[in-house]
């Protein structure tokens, strides 16, 4: 951009503009910095109000305008970076004071003071052809040093570098974990104490339906009930075939405390047998299969309790009451449709309860109450927790005069308020669902979100070569069963 001196315009007849080379006789600083089209229409308009002026000067102006291109004697600007642009600083506008001459001293326009002649203010400073100039190119003008902004790129490629570096070696870290603890080991629980990785790995263990998690050799039969009612497609005679209950609703109690979290320190897992649904089949067991037939709640959540002995016999008698409601299959479907329904023909056979690490008798023609009888835990979950565990093996249950330690499983006093046993259960369960565990206090309580009951026995089903059945892992928690007078009427 450039300004020369200049006089006045022509009036009505100056004619002498040529949009397309932008040749006007005489350009006004007020439109530099406009678009090309506003820049022509101020200029035409100040012309126009100029009047008369000096017709020589118009004359030769007009002349030079039809004979010249005023930029004609400006060198090309090639751009070939921001560097390189042509630019007019503000404070080096060059103005020309010489008149209708076109010739003068260059001075700066910010320079100008204040008390300046009005014909050599910037608005009234006109353009001629000889008074063109090449603006300096705006080079090393950045806003920025070139080095700032070079070393402001590095530092930025830094921090992304170290952002993707704090993402990516936590991931290949939890993923070394989850592969070393294939063999059932692994971290703290959510919202349990010590070592290892983060995260139990059966709390981020989901396989897809269609993977195959183990192979069972025979299959596994299902009920609910001991001797009394038979679901099973396997397991045809329930006298002869269940006389203690389910191996199937077994199995699973089983697999949920031997696949729980060693910093959870669980002593027992209690399930109700109304929680599964299908016998497990021969053959190679998928996800889908267990997450559709076999445990459909996937909702129910794992959850840890700290309860006393007198506390888990309140617990399995609450479980074996007799509440005369029955849910039927369409009611089932109503409530659970994305379970399979079972017939129903007794009020306690959802409730039934099944343990890992427990054995009991049960009476179902006894009162309500003490129907559940002779409790006894495994001997080495015992002795160590708060409030010392059993006393010796001398003490009797007062029952049947069984000793308080018989083949390795300690007797629990149903009178005792102290001691506590760490239990793993449901959170439908521990909520006092189905009659479980309403006399723990809720502080005594914890649910594990992060991990669902499912999930935990889809987790121990993948440590295993072969799925076996309860027959050869531990038997069966019911040790003695007398069936309700009748029932078979």
């Amino acid at each position: 951009l450039l300004l020369g001196g200049g006089g006045g315009g022509g009036g009505d007849e100056e004619a002498g503009y040529d949009d397309d080379n932008l040749s006007s006789t005489s350009w006004d600083v007020s439109t530099l910095g406009l678009p090309r089209e506003l820049a022509l229409a101020n200029n035409r308009q100040r012309s126009s109000s100029n009047g008369g002026g000096n017709q020589g000067h118009g004359q030769r102006q007009r002349r030079s305008a039809r004979t010249a291109d005023p930029f004609s004697d400006v060198p090309e600007a090639t751009c070939t970076s921001v560097d390189e642009m042509l630019v007019v600083p503000p404070s080096r506008l060059l103005v020309v004071d010489g008149g209708g001459t076109g010739v003068g001293a260059a001075r700066a326009a910010g320079a100008r003071g204040a008390g300046a002649p009005a014909e050599h203010s910037p608005g009234a400073l006109g353009m001629e052809n000889e008074d063109l100039i090449r603006a300096e190119p705006l080079k090393d003008k950045c806003l920025l040093p070139r080095r700032t902004v070079v070393i402001g790129v590095i530092v930025g490629f830094a921090i992304l570098m170290g952002v993707a570096l704090g993402v990516a070696i936590p991931l290949a870290q939890r993923k070394d974990g989850d592969d070393g603890n294939n063999g059932g080991g692994g971290g703290p629980s959510p919202g349990g104490g010590g070592g290892g990785s983060d995260v139990y790995p059966a709390s981020t263990f989901n396989p897809p339906n269609s993977q195959v998690l183990t192979t069972v050799p025979d299959p596994i039969c299902f009920s609910l009930l001991p001797v009394m009612t038979n679901i099973s497609e396997v397991c045809t005679d329930p006298v002869v075939d269940l006389p203690k209950g389910g191996p199937t609703s077994q199995l699973i109690a089983e697999g949920l405390l031997n696949a729980s979290d060693p910093d959870a320190d669980i002593d027992i897992a209690i399930i109700n047998g109304g929680a599964f649904r299908s016998d497990i089949f021969a053959g190679n067991l998928t996800a889908g299969a267990i997450r559709r037939e076999v445990m459909p709640f996937t909702n129910n959540r794992v959850a840890y309790l700290a309860v006393t002995p007198a506390e888990l016999y309140d617990t399995l008698n609450g479980a074996l009451f007799d509440t005369g409601f029955l849910i039927s299959e369409e009611q089932q479907l109503l409530f659970f449709p994305e379970s399979p329904t079972v017939p129903l023909t007794w009020a306690y056979e959802t409730t039934y309860p099944y343990a890992a690490g427990l054995r009991y008798d049960v009476d179902l023609n006894a009162p309500e109450g003490q129907k559940a009888t002779n409790v006894r835990i495994r001997s080495s979950s015992v002795g160590g927790g708060d409030g010392g565990g059993a006393e010796g093996p001398t003490e009797t249950d007062g029952g049947g005069g069984s000793t308080a330690v018989e083949d390795g499983w300690t007797l629990l006093d149903p009178t005792d308020e102290t001691t506590l046993i760490r239990v793993l259960s449901s959170d439908y369960l521990a909520g006092g669902g189905d009659g479980y565990f309403q006399t723990v206090p809720e502080e005594r309580i914890e649910v594990v979100d992060a991990l669902g009951v499912t999930q935990l026995f889809l987790y121990y089903c993948s440590l295993q070569a072969e799925l076996l059945g309860p027959h050869y892992i531990d038997g069966m928690s019911t040790r003695n069963f007398v069936p309700l007078e009748g029932y078979d009427q």
